[in-house]
């Protein structure tokens, strides 16, 4: 396959950063977007919207706050981290607006910032599961979120389930979304004292794709293409690329705030990210080297073809022809938006 836009060998140029000087501290990264000449971050910590210049990165508008009224954030979900991973997405922007998560519901926003409605997930959350991913259908802009949920009892059981709010309700306070697919997860160590969950343990990765719905388990083979409209589903295939060692800080540890340790995963983790451009899927290897360039199988979601790419940084969301925006890390939970451009 080769994309229009992206070279067989691309050389990314690193252009403008958000979120190195003091007056541009990003709390708590919870979410990045773009649409229409516009770039939406989520800081969790404030909690705010801030609308960047896609070519500056310079901020040109905020809005969101903390409060209960309408627009306004009601709870705040700071990313936790699974090992060492804080990659939630708490936002989604659209032709429709801008959806943000707050902890307790989905608020809907147009592209200016105006608020238009608030749906509640209805859907439990903890420590270990619980809300992960929030998008926007195209063309027509329907409410979609992910959730990573534990069986009810028995057997540990878990699935990634994704859910949507129907169009032509009106949303109220009372708003039930319904359950369009459910994709199996593998369950993490359990102890007497509860659950495990090593650095190496797989995790669930989505991405709305139009009017499909793109995921993987992280640990196996397949990327699954849940079309929306008829109910089906398709499995493209993902490279076997050699899994890369651990190294000593990766095998080691485990979710901070759970007991135990020393658990081997039940799921080791294989692919680390994934985003999606107009007409593919960008899935990241995982990799023990958090800060080098990424490997990246690019994978065509209309006929399964893959290509093989390293960038210096993973997308986080599209621009315009050419451009895509990263989240880097810096060192405990400084996070920078940057902008790259591609140049053929």
């Amino acid at each position: 396959m080769e994309d229009q836009w992206l070279p067989r060998n691309p050389a990314p140029v690193r252009q403008a950063v958000y979120g190195a000087t003091d007056n541009q501290v990003i709390g708590s990264f919870g979410g990045l977007g773009y649409r229409d000449g516009a770039v939406y971050l989520f800081d969790q910590s404030k909690p705010e919207v801030v609308v960047l210049s896609p070519d500056s990165l310079l901020p040109v508008h905020r809005f969101g706050r903390r409060g209960e009224g309408p627009g306004e954030f009601w709870g705040i979900a700071r990313p936790f981290p699974l090992g060492r991973y804080v990659d939630f997405r708490f936002l989604s922007a659209g032709s429709s607006g801008v959806a943000v998560y707050d902890g307790t519901g989905i608020e809907l926003f147009d592209l200016a910032g105006v608020f238009e409605r608030r749906y509640l997930e209805g859907v439990p959350s903890s420590r270990v599961f619980g809300f992960r991913y929030v998008g926007l259908s195209e063309p027509d802009g329907r409410v979609l979120f992910a959730v990573d949920k534990p069986g009810d009892g028995g057997a540990p059981e878990r699935h990634l389930e994704t859910w949507a709010f129907d169009i032509g309700n009106e949303p109220t306070a009372t708003s039930r979304p319904r359950r369009l697919w459910e994709l199996p997860l593998t369950h993490p160590p359990t102890t007497q004292r509860g659950v495990v969950v090593p650095r190496l343990q797989a995790r669930p990765l989505w991405a709305v794709w139009g009017r499909c719905v793109v995921a993987t388990d992280g640990a196996g083979d397949d990327l699954r293409v849940f079309n929306i409209d008829t109910g089906v589903v398709v499995s493209h295939r993902l490279p076997d690329w050699p899994l890369p060692e651990a190294g000593e800080n990766d095998s080691g540890g485990r979710f901070q705030a759970l007991p135990g340790s020393g658990a081997a995963p039940t799921a080791r983790i294989r692919w680390e990210d994934l985003v999606v451009d107009p007409g593919a899927a960008w899935v990241r290897q995982w990799s023990s080297d958090a800060d080098g360039p990424a490997r990246v199988a690019i994978v065509d979601l209309r006929d399964g073809g893959v290509r093989d790419v390293k960038v210096p940084a993973f997308p986080r969301t599209f621009g315009d022809a050419g451009v895509y925006f990263a989240v880097e890390q810096g060192t405990l939970t400084e996070s920078y938006i940057v902008r790259y451009s591609v140049s053929r």
